[in-house]
């Protein structure tokens, strides 16, 4: 694509269960982003431990060094060693929830995000929200690992969905579109497609588009919501990706998504 000294470029992505993103990206927002309001009582705000905490590796900001955000497990390895020195054992001990680090620590905004385990969903819904069934549940079997049965599932309320998982992404920007007025709302996601997305925005800027505004079209889609769709610097971050034309419904976009193989279709 020859990129000319137009005012806004338009891109979109597209997603499917294995966690894919959809973006509009015109030249109009802030890249630097207001911090997130007041979180209700299950996001906590603390302050560092008294003990001295080591450096944080910088791997926590991922390649393009504007991750926000950090996944974890309640029963995993990274889980317990880090919510400890960061907010001591009354937080690592609270359960899934969003968890925002202290700046001098980070040097930025920054939220571990515990997640409510797969294992949770009661058929195919999480409390009052229907997520539907992965392929493996029924088929016992996985083509491909970007269709396995996701870790968990990161729970987003109304208080909490304004957090930033990067410069330029907020945890609603995924959220599946159908189920309007369920809360909370249950989102996968995965920190290689985010960190993606800005390597997307640092090399069209590196291109000479400016990228002020952006918007995710279709971030995260539920197995349910389907029922009713860099690389060459980053190859471990290798996955699909095709422009699609505008129709009535929308503007044109391109799908771009992390699924472990380069895959490219559509018109060139």
């Amino acid at each position: 694509m020859h990129h000319k000294s137009s005012p806004a470029v338009r891109w979109l992505t597209i997603a499917t269960p294995a966690l894919i993103a959809v973006m509009t990206l015109s030249a109009t927002a802030s890249a630097h982003p207001r911090l997130p309001g007041p979180v209700r009582a299950e996001t906590v705000t603390v302050s560092p431990a008294p003990t001295t905490v080591p450096i944080l590796p910088d791997s926590l900001f991922g390649r393009s060094g504007k991750l926000r955000f950090k996944l974890f497990s309640a029963s995993g390895f990274f889980a317990l060693p880090i919510l400890e020195r960061l907010f001591g054992d009354p937080a690592a001990e609270s359960g899934p929830g969003v968890y925002h680090a202290a700046e001098d620590i980070m040097g930025r905004p920054f939220a571990f995000i515990s997640m409510i385990p797969f294992t949770e969903k009661a058929g195919g819904k999480l409390g009052d929200y229907r997520v539907g069934f992965w392929p493996n549940e029924r088929h016992r079997r996985t083509a491909q690992e970007a269709y396995e049965n996701p870790e968990g599932f990161i729970e987003v309320t109304p208080e909490n969905q304004d957090t930033y998982v990067s410069e330029h992404f907020r945890l609603r920007d995924f959220l599946t579109h159908d189920q309007q007025d369920v809360w909370p709302k249950y989102l996968v996601l995965r920190e290689s497609l985010v960190d993606k997305l800005e390597l997307v925005i640092e090399d069209l800027a590196a291109h000479g588009v400016r990228v002020e505004h952006l918007v995710v079209m279709s971030g995260f889609r539920t197995p349910q919501y389907n029922s009713q769709g860099v690389e060459r610097a980053h190859p471990e971050l290798a996955g699909g990706a095709a422009p699609y034309r505008a129709t009535r419904a929308h503007g044109p976009f391109a799908h771009v998504d992390t699924r472990g193989a380069r895959a490219r279709w559509g018109r060139s």
